[in-house]
């Protein structure tokens, strides 16, 4: 599975409609290894975990719509 680092992140805490279940969550953008930048969710985000710039975020797998799984 491929890795990325984290470019910048946000921690959510409220949502729309969709994404109630998730609350709090981390949207980001991340880094390959390559230079490529892309937005993504990180999931396994627990409340006081420490998150920084630079971490390593490694592929889980796919959601439905074909896109990657991120998590910490």
């Amino acid at each position: 599975m491929a890795s990325a680092r984290i470019y910048t992140y946000s921690v959510l805490f409220s949502s729309s409609k969709e994404f109630e279940d998730k609350v709090p969550y981390v949207s980001a953008i991340l880094e390959t290894p390559e230079g490529s930048r892309f937005a993504s969710l990180l999931v396994g985000y627990k409340p006081d975990m420490e998150i920084c710039v630079g971490q390593e975020v490694r592929e889980i797998g796919q959601g439905e719509n074909g896109m990657p799984i991120f998590s910490f």
